[in-house]
């Protein structure tokens, strides 16, 4: 499998994450004795990313990719579309329409004197302006409501992508170390093979040295499992095949100076999160409906324009015009209860919101402390790698001058190579929570 593949001792892969140096390197490690170059299927595994590094995709373009498959985006058509309907309401005068009336009366049945009558006419609800305000905040909240929406999708978004290209990160550097080492591991065989052929060595030692080998393989194998699970993932949310060239974030000019700045200072960023935006947008949007329902629920004038025509066996038809204006005594019953629901609804949103903030804060301010540990506990992986190197290379003179056994000598070199990778671990969870620090402060990645 060669998807994603580099050696990550290799510094020439565009793929490989910008990391600090180490108060060791790791090559210094891999120098010492029982130790040779990593697998030659590692190797070639890195020139063929290093080839194919032109076409890594940019960040951005695996977020729109992203974004593009999420099924929120149809509430942004029919927010705009809403936003339309309210705007074309606010422009017109009438509260209610039009209601067209037909009246006939005779007397055919009664007098029989050939009286009849007709009236027809219309009547319409006024509105002087109340009711197409609150139908223009209606479309203005709608608008915003749109536009903090999108930001929204893409924080969430942003989010996904965050967690998913660094847990494939992690589950990368996992294998190609599991891979080395059990390259390592077997070229430790190969020296042991040697001296038991020559005498030097018990066979014991050349069985213990296969078991660790089959131990190796083993973990190489669920590495690549866990690998793997994470690249169909990534490849189906974001249709590409590599990882994006630019995914560490350390190098944004956005976050410069963060590590001098006060945690008070550090979380005012949180004035702008797209999630506290919108709670805001939501509260707006509530007191528009307030004042939207308030001017529904009242009663209003009524004008009516018609004309009317009657006649009988001894008249002539006569036509009159006819105007009525009917004004209504009080409120409806039930308005003073929907406006009363109208102000709960208010108060349930601006409660909602200062939850929110209260919570981006707590999340804000854990984000910042996982970095900040990340980076105590690389400091910590590094002094291991040191140690773990000079344990080697005693219990390697050791075993040479046979003053321990191979038991002795794999578990020191077991040590040895699990410190490699958990330095090479640390170095990527380091740039994963300097990600999710940004997300917490509510930075998109578009």
């Amino acid at each position: 499998m060669q998807f994603l593949r580099m050696n990550s001792t290799s510094t020439a892969s565009q793929t490989r994450l910008q990391m600090k140096p180490l108060a060791i390197s790791v090559s210094s490690v891999l120098c010492a004795a029982w130790l040779w170059a990593a697998p030659a299927s590692v190797q070639a595994s890195a020139e063929a990313a290093s080839q194919q590094a032109h076409a890594l995709p940019t960040l951005q373009s695996v977020v729109q990719a992203w974004l593009a498959k999420q099924p929120e985006q149809q509430t942004l058509t029919g927010l705009e579309a809403l936003s339309a309907e309210y705007h074309s309401a606010s422009s017109s005068w009438l509260a209610n329409g039009v209601n067209l009336s037909v009246r006939h009366e005779s007397d055919a049945l009664t007098d029989d004197t050939g009286f009849q009558s007709w009236e027809t006419g219309v009547s319409m609800p006024l509105d002087f302006g109340e009711q197409s305000n609150a139908y223009g905040q209606m479309s203005e909240q709608t608008e915003k409501e749109s536009t903090a929406f999108r930001t929204l999708l893409n924080w969430q978004t942003s989010l996904h992508v965050r967690r998913v290209i660094w847990e494939l990160k992690t589950a990368e550097v996992a294998w190609q170390r599991s891979q080395q080492n059990e390259g390592l591991v077997s070229a430790l065989v190969e020296k042991v093979s040697e001296l038991v052929n020559a005498g030097e060595s018990p066979q014991m030692d050349l069985v213990l040295a296969r078991q660790e080998l089959a131990a190796a393989q083993q973990r190489t194998l669920q590495a690549q499992g866990q690998y793997q699970q994470w690249v169909d993932q990534y490849r189906y949310w974001s249709g590409f095949s590599q990882l994006p060239e630019n995914m560490n974030e350390a190098s944004d000019a956005r976050m410069t100076g963060v590590e001098e700045t006060s945690l008070a200072k550090f979380l005012e960023r949180l004035a702008q999160h797209p999630l506290l935006l919108w709670e805001s947008t939501q509260l707006e949007k509530r007191q528009a409906q307030k004042l939207l329902v308030q001017a529904q629920s009242k009663s209003r004038p009524e004008l009516f324009v018609g004309a009317k025509s009657e006649e009988d066996d001894q008249t002539a038809a006569r036509t009159s015009l006819m105007v009525e204006m009917s004004f209504p005594l009080g409120q409806p019953v039930a308005y003073r209860a929907q406006l009363a629901e109208q102000n709960q609804s208010v108060i349930e949103q601006r409660t909602q919101l200062k939850k929110t903030l209260q919570t981006l804060e707590v999340e804000a301010t854990q984000a910042y402390q996982a970095w900040q540990q990340a980076q105590q506990l690389l400091v910590a992986s590094q002094q291991q790698v040191e140690l773990a190197q000079q344990s080697l290379e005693m219990a390697q003179k050791a075993y040479e001058l046979g003053e321990t056994n191979i038991q002795t000598l794999l578990q020191v070199q077991k040590q040895a190579l699990q410190a490699l990778m958990e330095v090479e671990l640390q170095q990527v969870r380091v740039y994963q929570a300097y990600a999710l620090l940004r997300q917490a402060l509510g930075i998109s990645l578009t």
